[in-house]
């Protein structure tokens, strides 16, 4: 009798092992997507974060072109209307035809350095942007890459070297 009970709770504990396994893998692959999950979610808000950047960035180009534009329509239409008594106000366009031009130039110089900072925003996008990508594609391949590893080595050194590069 006791060795008929004592086969019964090896064929119980035997179920069980295999039920725990079974759900200790299944938990393994949860807990992997739930990391790639994060990450990618960490990479989702900051896309958004440099997005709101690249925009703010935008706009203050537009203003700055607007500016950048604006003095020297300004004097040509001082010129413009003055033009029956050029001579007369030909010192008064001497004189104020230095301020406009160093404020173009100041001008040109910021946008200068906003466009740099809006092509760099827009890079940093573009890295977000991949990164998560591979967020969604790593999950699946480590288990693939493993499969064909086994069978060749050095079959997917190029591709990796591609994908994962800087």
């Amino acid at each position: 009798k006791a060795e008929k009970l004592k086969d019964e709770w090896n064929l119980d504990l035997a179920a069980r092992e295999a039920r725990v396994d079974s759900l200790n893998k299944s938990l393994s692959k949860y807990e992997n997507a739930f990391n790639f999950v994060g990450l990618h979610q960490g990479f989702d808000e900051l896309s958004v974060e440099k997005k709101q950047e690249r925009d703010g960035l935008l706009l203050w180009l537009r203003v700055l072109s607007v500016l950048i534009v604006s003095p020297i329509i300004a004097e040509l239409i001082f010129v413009y209307l003055h033009l029956d008594n050029i001579a007369a106000v030909k010192d008064g366009i001497l004189a104020s035809i230095f301020p406009t031009v160093s404020l173009v130039a100041i001008s040109i110089y910021y946008f200068r350095v906003l466009l740099f900072n809006y092509k760099s925003v827009k890079s940093q996008l573009l890295q977000i942007d991949l990164r998560k990508t591979l967020c969604r594609f790593i999950q699946n391949y480590s288990e693939y890459s493993s499969d064909i590893k086994k069978k060749d080595a050095g079959s997917l050194e190029k591709f990796e070297s591609i994908i994962f590069s800087g």
